[in-house]
């Protein structure tokens, strides 16, 4: 439990500095980020570099639908699915 709890929090920093002028919860330790009304194609490209490059994943960006990217938990599936 304790590991999913991290990679929760490690989403939620990486979403937290992704969309630092939009989100005004800065907890990391919150459950589930919600950034379905925020997420546009510039960040979901930031923000699957961010998380390829911390979670060691490759994302095909050219299949990917946003709403894959829209919350905390969304994001932590596509990684788990991802995993080298």
């Amino acid at each position: 439990m304790r590991k999913n709890n991290l990679i929760d929090e490690q989403i939620n920093k990486i979403l937290i500095d992704v969309f630092a002028d939009k989100i005004q919860d800065t907890n990391t330790k919150k459950k589930n980020f919600n950034i379905s009304k925020i997420i546009d194609s510039f960040s979901a490209v930031e923000l699957i570099l961010n998380l390829e490059e911390k979670f060691d994943v490759k994302i095909n960006i050219e299949n990917i639908e946003l709403i894959k990217l829209s919350s905390t938990k969304s994001i932590k599936n596509l990684i788990l699915q991802n995993k080298k």
